[in-house]
């Protein structure tokens, strides 16, 4: 039986991008260890997935994140039950994301590998994203490649015998921008302590809050990263 999947990780990327620089504001995500199972019987189809995530910040402005899914099938699909064909699949998938923040701009490189038994994917992708406008925008560029082998099983579903027909590559460009927009601004006025800033970011689960004069002007930017660095380094030099 002739199976074959095209299962291309699409993750992104790209090159150069003129950066203004005004003060930081991207932030990583916390770190996290997830573990996934996932099981299902019906049909005469046997359905199993499980994964491992693992995401850990080195610092503010690197991290890591490494993912392990192994997806398995087996039974008789819908479409040749009548001929008592068996179906037996396994795919494993392995990735590694590193990320890397420099003021507002957040560079990603990944490369994921998916393997089956008449079918090897192996993608690298490349991106980076740049808050601008007060952090209300943000532009992202990116680039993916994808190398593919691709095969057929002329044998059993226990006993393959995979002939490799040949291989294909794809690559991609991807563009993107994103713009805050509310009816409700959240605003605060100059000289607002820290405490009141955090209790409206928490209250209202937000990034940014911005700053206003007595003319409803914006002046000014309050971030969550703000607060983390003023807490970490309470004695700091700031700005005028």
């Amino acid at each position: 039986m002739k199976r074959s999947y095209r299962r291309i990780a699409r993750l992104a990327a790209c090159a150069a991008l003129v950066i203004v620089g005004v003060a930081g504001a991207a932030v990583l995500p916390d770190d996290r260890a997830d573990i996934f199972y996932s099981d299902y019987k019906g049909g005469g189809m046997d359905i199993t997935g499980k994964s491992v995530l693992v995401r850990k910040k080195f610092s503010e402005a690197f991290a890591v994140e490494g993912n392990y899914f192994v997806d398995t099938v087996s039974g008789a699909s819908v479409d040749v039950l009548s001929n008592a064909s068996v179906i037996k699949d396994e795919r494993k998938q392995k990735s590694l994301s590193l990320e890397y923040i420099h003021d507002k701009t957040s560079y990603n490189l990944a490369y994921t590998n998916s393997t089956e038994r008449d079918y090897i994917s192996n993608t690298t992708h490349f991106s980076l994203s740049q808050d601008m406008f007060g952090d209300l925008t943000t532009v992202s560029l990116g680039f993916t490649n994808s190398r593919n082998s691709i095969g057929e099983n002329n044998g059993t579903a226990f006993k393959p015998v995979v002939q490799w027909l040949g291989h294909s590559e794809s690559r991609s460009f991807e563009g993107g921008i994103s713009q805050v927009v509310t009816k409700n601004l959240i605003t605060v006025r100059e000289g607002v302590g820290q405490e009141e800033a955090q209790r409206l970011l928490h209250q209202h689960r937000i990034e940014k809050l911005l700053v206003v004069d007595e003319d409803f002007c914006c002046v000014g930017l309050v971030t969550v990263k703000d607060i983390e660095k003023a807490t970490q380094h309470p004695n700091a030099c700031k700005d005028a």
